[in-house]
């Protein structure tokens, strides 16, 4: 019996003196886990921020491409609309005729072209709907349209005054003649003069609108005097 004793006891005392080495052990395989993961943590953390960086500026750069395509389309229509509406404005130029030419017969183009060819500026210009910054401002606006007005009401007169010139029978005396004459003289400069400054003031807010240059002196166009 007291033989049995001393062996539980030799058997429990050697039991504790390993139990440190095994508490021991069970305290350094948690740390040896720690010191091999802890790289590879950092390692994935830097790995996930340099990709959602990487997302992030792809991301970034198609949408600032897009803005860019969006910006040069518009540009590119713009572009389109200011060549249809000054293609327009060249075709008064082709009516008034400016080169030399015989009074009369430049009086006749007028009479017979000038208002179709307002009328279809007039026309051109509702179509443009990548310009309406421009046809928004009441100014320009009213100047714009002001001019084709006068085109259409400078065509009536002359051709009202054609009408008294050709009445070679009438009872109309020669000095009453040369009278139309120099009427349809005044109207014929006066609209030239008028065409002139609005296509350099047409041209001078395309090359604004188009960002070609940042601004110009603006251009007045000259008043106009009443028929009488």
């Amino acid at each position: 019996m007291i033989s049995h004793a001393s062996s539980m006891a030799v058997l429990f005392a050697d039991r504790v003196a390993q139990a440190p080495v095994v508490v021991q052990c069970a305290q350094a395989v948690p740390e040896s886990w720690v010191k091999w993961l802890l790289p590879t943590i950092i390692q994935t953390i830097v790995s996930l921020a340099s990709i959602t960086a990487g997302v992030w500026i792809a991301v970034a750069s198609f949408r600032a491409n897009k803005g860019k395509e969006h910006t040069q389309w518009i540009l590119d229509h713009k572009r389109a609309e200011w060549r249809e509406l000054l293609k327009g404005a060249a075709e008064i130029q082709r009516v008034l005729r400016m080169e030399s030419m015989p009074l009369v017969k430049r009086a006749h183009e007028i009479e017979d072209k000038l208002k179709h060819a307002a009328h279809e500026l007039s026309v051109t210009s509702a179509s443009c709907v990548f310009l309406q910054d421009f046809f928004l401002e009441p100014e320009k606006h009213a100047k714009f349209y002001l001019f084709i007005q006068e085109a259409d009401e400078t065509s009536e007169s002359v051709s009202g005054l054609l009408g008294l010139y050709r009445q070679w029978n009438s009872d109309l005396t020669q000095d009453e003649k040369s009278r139309t004459i120099e009427k349809i003289m005044q109207e014929t400069k006066q609209i030239t003069e008028r065409y002139l400054a609005f296509c350099e003031w047409l041209r001078k807010e395309a090359a604004i609108s188009l960002g070609t240059v940042s601004n110009l002196p603006d251009v007045t166009l000259p008043p106009t005097t009443p028929s009488s």
